[in-house]
């Protein structure tokens, strides 16, 4: 078993916390191009022959498939594969000393009292620190696990409604909530694809572009 950090908006960590979200989709860095291919259906597995990648967990993807010269490579699964486990990193602050610690980068801090941000606004009693981002997490403050149950490839644009609800979309009446600036949607998979392009149309990743996407399934585990 590997451990690896992931990280999530307030929003989702809160789906996360109420048990309502099993699944994420994050863009796979490597897209097919210049003849490349995944095979249909994605096959996954480890490179075992002399390979540069030899002992990693990806998709396969090929090229040249029916010539005389094919040829194959391993897409490595940055979010690991079943069995293994997710820590999440979610925006954070640290608490109860006055704000000694603001000056502090998060490599030298021991132990902490935390507030995390998708808790909402701290007590007024509380004292906390400065603002932190989920990228500066360090191990010992994250408060989720994840078990990795499965790992799928698939195009974006393939979500269905069932897996939008499993993303963490809630309904909110008279419609479903995307969890991006309060924008509600008809329907569960148009409310992720709201949610999408909150987080990724700015750098050429939107839902029109609908790339191949990792579907990490999970299981929250207790820590």
């Amino acid at each position: 078993m590997k451990e690896r950090p992931i990280r999530f908006s307030g929003s989702m960590v809160q789906a996360l916390l109420d048990g309502k979200k099993t699944q994420t989709r994050r863009i796979i860095a490597r897209q097919p191009v210049d003849g490349w291919t995944f095979d249909l259906p994605p096959q996954f597995g480890r490179v075992t022959s002399r390979h540069p990648k030899k002992g990693q967990f990806g998709a396969f993807i090929r090229h040249g498939v029916g010539t005389d010269f094919p040829s194959f490579d391993l897409v490595p699964c940055p979010y690991g594969m079943p069995g293994d486990r997710l820590l999440v990193r979610e925006a954070w602050r640290t608490t109860g000393d006055n704000g000694r610690a603001d000056d502090m980068p998060p490599r030298d801090l021991q132990p902490h009292p935390v507030w995390f941000e998708a808790d909402g606004r701290a007590p007024v009693n509380l004292c906390v620190g400065r603002y932190r981002p989920s990228m500066f997490m360090p191990r010992w403050a994250s408060r989720i696990a994840l078990a990795v149950t499965n790992v799928r490839l698939e195009r974006l644009q393939s979500i269905n409604d069932t897996d939008a609800e499993f993303e963490g979309i809630a309904q909110k009446t008279p419609g479903w909530w995307s969890g991006a600036e309060d924008q509600v949607a008809t329907s569960p998979s148009a409310a992720f694809a709201l949610l999408w392009d909150s987080l990724n149309a700015e750098r050429g990743a939107g839902w029109t572009a609908n790339p191949w996407v990792w579907v990490v399934e999970f299981k929250r585990i207790e820590t």
